[in-house]
This record gives C-alpha cells, sequence and structure tokens, in this order.
C-alpha cells in the first residue's frame, strides 16, 4: 500500500523498515516489564532487546538472501531485502544466546520473551502491510486489498493475511499475559504455549480459502 512512508532528500524512509523499529521498541518495552513482574533485573531488558535487533536483522537479511540468491550481493547492505521470520528465528536465537550469557535461565528468559514476540510481531506485520509483502489468495471480500507495487505487485484483490496475523498475534499477546502467565508455573511453558498459538494461527491465514468470490 505505502511501502515508502516519505523522503527527505536522497533518504527513503521504508515502511517495513518503520515498523520493525517499532516492533523491537514494543518488543523492549514489554520484556522490561515481564522482567520486573517475574523478579528479575528490569536492565536485562536492554541486553536483550540489543541482541534481538541484530540478530533479527541478521537473521531478516540471511532469509531474503537465501529466497532471492540472485540479489547477493547488491542485497547484502540494503536497507531493503528483510523477511520477518528470518528476523524472529535470528532475534530469538540471539536472545538465548545473551541469556546464558548474563545467566538468566533459558526458560525464564524464553517466558519473559514469548508475550514480547507477540507484541512486536503485531506490530511488524503491519509493516508488511504497507509493504505489500505476505499477503494471501485471491479473494472478493469487502476488506481484501490489490497490491499494485506489492513484492511481488498484485493487480488482484487478495485476503490481507499480514493484518490477520497481526490481529491474531496481539490476542495472542492479551491470552499470554492475562490468562496463561498468572496459572503456569514451569518454565518455558509460557514460550511453548505462544510457539503453539502462534503456529496454529499462522497457518490458518495461509490456508484461507476464498470463499467470497472474486
Amino acid at each position: 500500500m505505502y511501502p515508502e512512508l516519505f523522503r527527505i532528500g536522497p533518504l527513503t524512509v521504508h515502511a517495513y523498515g518503520v515498523f520493525m523499529a517499532l516492533a523491537f521498541a514494543v518488543a523492549g518495552m514489554v520484556m522490561y516489564r515481564r522482567l520486573r513482574r517475574v523478579g528479575a533485573d528490569p536492565s536485562l531488558a536492554f541486553d536483550l532487546l540489543i541482541a534481538a535487533v541484530v540478530g533479527g536483522l541478521a537473521g531478516a537479511k540471511l532469509n531474503y538472501l537465501l529466497v532471492h540468491p540472485e540479489h547477493f550481493p547488491e542485497a547484502l547492505l540494503s536497507g531493503q531485502g528483510l523477511i520477518w521470520y528470518g528476523g524472529l528465528a535470528g532475534g530469538a536465537a540471539a536472545v538465548v544466546l545473551v541469556a546464558l550469557w548474563r545467566r538468566l535461565p533459558v526458560g525464564a528468559a524464553a517466558d519473559v520473551a514469548a508475550p514480547a514476540i507477540a507484541a512486536g510481531y503485531a506490530v511488524g506485520r503491519v509493516g508488511c502491510f504497507l509493504n505489500g509483502c505476505c499477503y494471501g489468495t485471491e479473494c472478493g471480500l469487502p476488506w481484501c486489498v490489490a497490491f499494485p507495487q506489492g513484492v511481488p505487485p498484485t493487480t488482484e484483490l487478495v485476503h490481507p493475511t499480514q493484518l490477520y496475523e497481526s490481529i491474531g498475534s496481539l490476542g495472542i499477546f492479551l491470552v499470554l499475559v492475562f490468562v496463561l502467565a498468572p496459572r503456569l508455573s514451569p518454565r518455558g511453558a509460557l514460550f511453548f504455549c505462544y510457539l503453539a498459538m502462534a503456529g496454529a494461527w499462522s497457518s490458518s491465514c495461509g490456508r484461507i480459502p476464498c470463499w467470497w468470490p472474486a
């Protein structure tokens, strides 16, 4: 829809990059609050956030280059060419390494990270929508949209699965924080609940049939 938000001289501000930055910021704030709630040092949130940013950007770029090897090496140092799933995997791996280094139990770190990932993912998927990537199948529902400047572009009306996933991830965040976190005691249980819910929701979003003709 709006892959480029605005330009300042030669500088182009991309929607995907802005919302990725917002996603990291939101995730950092959630981690800070969760660390304080479980009695851990909330300043660890800064270290975990830096790890998530570095690992996330590296993972997002690596994922893009694996999917589009023809864009190597020009996309290596470009601000474009980032895939959210790779960023999620890379950020999670980096957070685990930092947790081990700071002697924060991995299970506890995972439980702190689970709501943060859900909140960040909800924000980041809005960037995917504005960028016009990761959309669904063709459909004619009133809220379906076309992405003529998308990646790849399409002039057909398609499911905005990015928004479906964003809304679903926000719901998962609320369930994790207000329903499951007060009731689950084993370390790591909250994170595995997140994986189960996120996987089920993402899979269902990718299989939405076109029951309303285009």
